[in-house]
């Protein structure tokens, strides 16, 4: 190409601006052996603390320069979607032990003791109540032929102190209680959400509602409730609710098996009511598969089986605080018992 040409090819393509590096603070080589020595001491300081007291001390979020309580409060109520009364929301928070902590500083300092602190312990026998009302309507209406042993237990689960300290802790409820311990233990977390839920429904109750169906039903998502409510002697169950509807009792049957000398033998049993199957399963034994083919049937007479209709997450409670029939009063329908 001439210099016409080139001349030419200028003047056509337009100039494009030249590409500049933005040099940042952390955009330069000493980043990463700067990062490597900070983890490196981290490491040391983390093993002293092992071999001195035998575990790592985990620093308050309070202690940092830049925590504002009131602001946390206010960030929580946003995070959440709702609105607290102030002096409740506080109260929720503060455990009995940070009061006798206060009061313990003030008679160590000679004044009057006037701490005006009020513990959440009250709010949280009012939680109780709440969460296993809410829980209790949303799960009759969501599994109404369950049997009321089968609520009481899903509810169990769901109010348990592992379970409610786990979700106290994913909505982060950890740094805000007052609490002379640190971290808080799960029996503090459990009792600050439970105090929570009761300073929501003293503000609003269908909003306390929802609020326990959102977040606390929710985490049997993905769960068996059989394998949450686990009957003992299924066989003995199934024969018994037929009875009371007035239908034949069950029968065993061998559908096929594989194997059956070997240890890898395979049992498929089936139980039959008036001439229909109800239930069927395998088992490595012919007990094994039996029992195994009566929770089945159980599980289709109580919809509670994989295929059954989805769990109504997200809409408000459809059922009402009247237990569900209890497994001495359950019974079925002869015209149902094909569908179960």
């Amino acid at each position: 190409m001439n210099r016409a040409g080139a001349f030419l090819l200028k003047s056509l393509v337009p100039r494009t601006q030249p590409i500049t590096r933005m040099m940042g603070r952390w955009n330069n080589r000493s980043v990463a052996p700067y990062m490597r020595e900070i983890n490196r001491r981290k490491k040391v300081v983390e093993l002293n603390h092992m071999l001195k007291d035998g575990k790592v001390p985990i620093p308050r979020r309070s202690s940092f320069t830049d925590w504002n309580y009131q602001a946390e409060l206010a960030a929580l109520q946003a995070r959440i979607g709702e609105k607290f009364d102030k002096v409740l929301l506080a109260r929720a928070f503060v455990m009995e032990s940070h009061v006798e902590l206060e009061i313990k500083k003030q008679e160590e300092l000679g004044v009057e003791v006037t701490t005006g602190l009020v513990d959440n312990s009250e709010l949280a026998r009012e939680g109780v109540e709440v969460i296993d009302k809410a829980l209790g309507r949303w799960l009759r209406g969501a599994l109404p032929v369950l049997p009321e042993e089968g609520v009481v237990a899903v509810i169990n689960y769901l109010t348990s102190e592992t379970m409610m300290a786990d979700i106290a802790f994913h909505l982060g409820l950890r740094e805000l209680v007052l609490a002379e311990e640190y971290p808080p233990s799960a029996r503090s977390l459990c009792s600050t959400l439970q105090a929570l839920v009761a300073a929501l429904a003293s503000t609003d109750s269908a909003r306390a509602d929802q609020f326990v169906t959102d977040i606390i039903a929710t985490q049997i998502a993905g769960k068996d409730i059989n394998e949450i409510w686990i009957v003992s002697d299924p066989m003995r169950i199934l024969t018994n609710i037929l009875a009371s509807s007035g239908l034949p009792p069950p029968e065993s049957r061998l559908l096929w098996q594989t194997g059956p000398a070997t240890i890898l033998s395979n049992h498929m049993v089936g139980v039959f009511c008036n001439k229909e199957i109800i239930g069927q399963s395998s088992g490595e034994t012919l007990e094994i598969a039996e029992e195994m083919a009566a929770r089945d049937a159980l599980r289709n007479i109580f919809n509670t089986a994989e295929a059954s209709t989805p769990l109504p997450f997200g809409q408000p409670a459809s059922g009402s605080d009247k237990p569900n029939n209890t497994l001495a009063e359950f019974t079925i329908e002869a015209q149902n018992i094909i569908n179960c």
